[in-house]
């Protein structure tokens, strides 16, 4: 998929998020009704590792910021409503289809297990704590297709919301200040190029490093801790976002061509990523301009 998207040169995020659902949550919710309740981490897994990839994230950022960011539908939402889907056809079905023949089959074997790891408990388990009505084995609970959607979206909006508190209960993390409103941010789906957007995306969530191209920039510290000095001109300060697009002289040269607009306004580590309008396709370009020249310059440096 990622192979498509770069063959393609497709750089809009709803459009990347939909050959996602078709390309690979299908496949990953293949007959999910049956096994998926056991695997429910292995799944929610899957899809943060599709984001991470795409963007270029490490394992250390926070599934909450990649949810917020992009507004991605959670995958388990997806899942509940396969089986929601899944309940409400058994109800119109005859009692010798294969459908129901799997459900049967499904009920007869939780006799023979452990009851906390049956089927019916599983699901249960996973339908409690999203707040869902408690599976009903003679079907008589389970909802008509109108009030499936109801349900479905009400378990979104909890799921969105869980987000938010999380992201209130963090007012010392500037993404907690930078996220002014629920939904996909603007640029992802912009006219940028896609390796602009990962850029934007890894600044706006406040990252020890940053991408171009699809290389690497290592800056304020590695998965170590080390924490790399700039001491030109006896600076003596923290190499990191702040530092090359503000203060470095060795980058001035790049803020004069393409900064000017930001590099005027006093800003400081705690509030520069407060004070860049992420709505202005310009502005974010010109950003990916001037990481384009830094890191010509960081690679001559690097020569010396």
């Amino acid at each position: 998929m990622m192979a498509a998207c770069s063959k393609g040169k497709i750089s809009n995020f709803k459009v990347q998020e939909q050959l996602f659902n078709s390309l690979c949550r299908s496949v990953l919710l293949y007959a999910v009704v049956m096994w998926g309740c056991k695997k429910m981490e292995e799944i929610i897994s899957f899809q943060f590792y599709f984001l991470r990839k795409l963007f270029y994230l490490q394992n250390e950022v926070s599934r909450w910021k990649i949810l917020l960011e992009t507004n991605a539908r959670p995958i388990e939402n997806s899942f509940l409503n396969v089986l929601s889907k899944f309940l409400n056809r058994l109800r119109s079905k005859r009692k010798d289809s294969l459908i129901f023949g799997c459900y049967e089959m499904l009920i007869k074997y939780q006799s023979k297990m452990n009851p906390k790891r049956s089927w019916t408990c599983m699901v249960n388990k996973v339908l409690e704590e999203w707040k869902v009505p408690i599976l009903n084995l003679n079907l008589s609970h389970i909802a008509t297709a109108c009030q499936i959607k109801k349900i479905v979206a009400s378990h979104r909006l909890q799921a969105i919301n869980h987000l938010v508190e999380t992201m209130c209960s963090r007012q010392n993390d500037v993404y907690s200040k930078l996220k002014a409103k629920i939904g996909s941010e603007k640029y992802l789906n912009s006219n940028l190029n896609f390796s602009a957007k990962k850029l934007i995306f890894q600044i706006r969530i406040n990252l020890n490093y940053v991408t171009h191209a699809g290389k690497s920039c290592k800056l304020n510290g590695s998965r170590s801790g080390n924490y790399s000095i700039c001491d030109i001109f006896n600076l003596q300060d923290n190499e990191d976002v702040y530092h090359v697009m503000y203060k470095c002289p060795h980058y001035s040269g790049g803020r004069f061509l393409f900064h000017r607009d930001i590099y005027r306004k006093t800003v400081n580590r705690d509030n520069y990523l407060l004070s860049i309008d992420w709505s202005n396709e310009k502005i974010l370009s010109n950003i990916y301009k001037f990481w384009s020249y830094a890191m010509k310059v960081r690679n001559f440096l690097s020569t010396y």
